[in-house]
């Protein structure tokens, strides 16, 4: 008797548990991507009708427990469409979790073990490639999952497969992209591929970095991945540029083998690429990051400890490789390597198209400046500060979002209390470690004040709504000249003496150049700049205006930025007569940031318009969450 209590205590205490528990585990809800309704119910995030065994198991996540627990155990031999070979690791959790009743071969599974043998890994990294403003789809940066099966994937990388996802968009019309980009209009899909075409792409052909951080995974857990991988190459989920993008469904990657962790549920309205890898920093969940410069970002590294005449030299090379020999003859052995290290990253900067290509003509041409660097005795340490490094790394990027509460004064007017919310991402004054550092991108800025009218009758004001503001000013140097560029969309108050209250319509670009007068401290953009207002004040209910714009920026340091705007317009009421009106504004900006979080700013401005000239000023408190 004394020994059946303790039987029976046990087997009660270790008894498997019942589908139903099993439906309701986080584990489960993770493999199947369940997320809660507002409604209290279940349901998967996935879209393809592949990726379920019960016809409701994209709202019923026990239905669907129960389906695979009835096909697991079902009697057959296994082959490429048995649930077993489709669901691997969905099969193998439930087998552990019920006391290992099923004992299927899966080895049979042809297709999924010549898969997991290709990408049978011991290391899993993030890969973040740096903002790209060429492109819509890659201005916010762009993650990826890398699987390395060998010991030390910084030097093997070449052979390792990347995890992508991405959207399978044949849209051709912009307008009808960007719609469709904006509400799910696309499917979005998981790829494996070698490694190494994501390294040619970013860093040859688009020239951006590449950060990757080592996740902190066991090895069955890095497995545990690729097992879901092969799970979800017959599904695909609903493509929302903001949300579900590479970014999120890479998350639940990582959420499939750490159910514990909470990744996608910090994304309830946007995933922002860097913000994640800013969140897996903070979760403790990576490595510190490890750069791979792209071909431009090396040859302007190099080319910084070149005199005039040697880049100059550098060019000629690169332009002519055949007269390689000939122009490095009687050189210093030092200046020489110095030289021709320069000239093989210009080469490849100069034929990237070419190289990719696989062009015979431009192999056989590299060949003369790699033979004479191969003769040439000196070996050079190509060692990169780490210090230099690590500013630059996105982990250590700000939260995107932004709130900011001002004081402020206008002559004209009176004093105002301002309040504004940005969404995403960064402007020029933000905190530059981590970010995009002479580039902004703004989305969904709001501002609205409560504004004196003459120093009484306060009134709150749609100051203005920003639905995009883009600006990029790389710079000039030896090698590019790129052009610099803005965008702006919105709606917003003009600057207007008679209309207190008149918000208008408008679209702003501007070109031109920028230039870093002292490198990383200050650079100063000179461009043209084009608006147009559309109100029903004016005539023809619009305005058109053009003149000079000039914006430069001074780092003293990290945590004290001065900015200068001022531009001039001349503006038009009706079509086709210029010059009936001006505005000359000018804005100057001091930010401090107190920390990662906090930042002050401190302003003053002031504007000519309708002859009349107006001065103001504001002192703001910024906050990043």
């Amino acid at each position: 008797m004394y020994f059946i209590l303790p039987l029976l205590f046990s087997t009660a205490l270790f008894a498997a548990p019942t589908p139903k528990e099993l439906s309701q585990t986080k584990k489960w809800h993770r493999l199947l991507h369940y997320k809660k309704t507002w409604t209290g119910s279940y349901e998967s995030e996935a879209d393809g009708a592949k990726f379920f065994l019960h016809k409701d198991g994209k709202s019923n996540p026990q239905k669907e427990l129960e389906k695979a627990i009835e096909l697991f155990g079902a009697p057959g031999a296994l082959n490429d469409d048995h649930p077993i070979c489709r669901f691997p690791l969905r099969y193998k959790w439930l087998n552990q979790q019920l006391g290992m009743p099923w004992k299927a071969d899966i080895m049979q599974c042809k297709n999924y073990v010549e898969f997991f043998s290709k990408l049978a890994a011991k290391r899993a990294s993030v890969v973040f490639s740096s903002y790209y403003l060429g492109s819509p789809n890659s201005a916010f940066g762009h993650t990826l999952l890398r699987l390395s099966r060998y010991d030390n994937p910084r030097e093997t990388e070449m052979l390792d497969y990347g995890i992508n996802y991405s959207a399978v968009a044949n849209e051709k019309n912009p307008f009808l992209y960007a719609v469709k980009g904006l509400f799910g209009g696309f499917e979005g899909k998981f790829a494996a591929i070698p490694y190494y075409y994501k390294i040619r792409e970013y860093t040859n052909v688009e020239f951006r970095d590449l950060w990757a951080y080592d996740l902190k995974l066991t090895m069955p857990q890095v497995l545990e991945m690729v097992d879901h991988v092969w799970e979800l190459g017959d599904t695909y989920f609903d493509y929302f540029y903001f949300h579900e993008n590479c970014s999120y469904h890479l998350l639940s990657i990582i959420e499939a083998a750490v159910p514990e962790a909470n990744l996608t549920d910090q994304f309830n309205w946007y995933t922002i690429p860097a913000d994640t890898v800013r969140m897996l920093k903070k979760e403790g969940l990576i490595e510190e990051g490890q750069r791979r410069e792209s071909t431009y970002s090396k040859l302007t590294r190099l080319s910084s400890n070149l005199s005039d005449k040697n880049l100059e030299l550098s060019k000629d090379i690169a332009s002519k490789p055949e007269q390689t020999q000939t122009l490095v003859a009687g050189m210093d052995n030092k200046k020489a390597a110095d030289v021709l290290d320069v000239s093989i990253e210009a080469f490849d900067y100069y034929n990237f198209e070419k190289i990719l290509q696989d062009d015979a003509k431009t192999k056989a041409q590299k060949e003369h400046i790699l033979s004479a660097r191969a003769k040439n005795p000196v070996i050079t340490h190509d060692e990169i500060d780490p210090a230099v490094t690590r500013k630059d790394d996105p982990a250590l990027s700000h939260s995107p979002t932004r709130m900011v509460l001002a004081e402020g004064y206008t002559d004209q007017v009176g004093k105002f209390t301002r309040f504004e919310f940005r969404p995403a991402l960064h402007d020029v004054l933000d905190p530059i470690p981590g970010t995009m550092n002479t580039s902004q991108i703004e989305m969904g800025k709001l501002n609205v004040k409560l504004q004196d009218r003459y120093y009484k009758s306060p009134k709150f004001i749609f100051q203005d709504f920003t639905i995009f503001n883009i600006k990029n000013y790389p710079e000039q140097n030896f090698w590019a000249s790129p052009t610099s560029w803005e965008v702006d969309l919105g709606v917003k108050q003009l600057n207007r003496i008679q209309c207190f209250d008149c918000p208008a319509a408008y679209v702003m670009g501007s070109i031109g150049n920028s230039l870093q007068i002292s490198r990383d401290r200050l650079f100063m953009s000179v461009l043209v700049n084009g608006e147009i207002d559309i109100q029903n004040q004016f005539t023809n209910n619009y305005r058109f205006g053009i003149g000079p714009k000039l914006f430069s920026r001074y780092r003293a340091t990290d945590a004290w930025l001065v900015g200068l705007t001022s531009y001039y317009h001349f503006n038009t009421y009706e079509h086709k007569k210029m010059f009936q009106d001006y505005e000359w504004y000018n804005e100057l900006e001091l930010r401090h940031h107190l920390s990662e979080t906090v930042s002050l700013s401190l302003k003053g401005n002031g504007y000519e318009q309708e002859r009349v000239w107006v001065t103001g000023g504001e002192l703001g408190l910024l906050y990043f969450y």
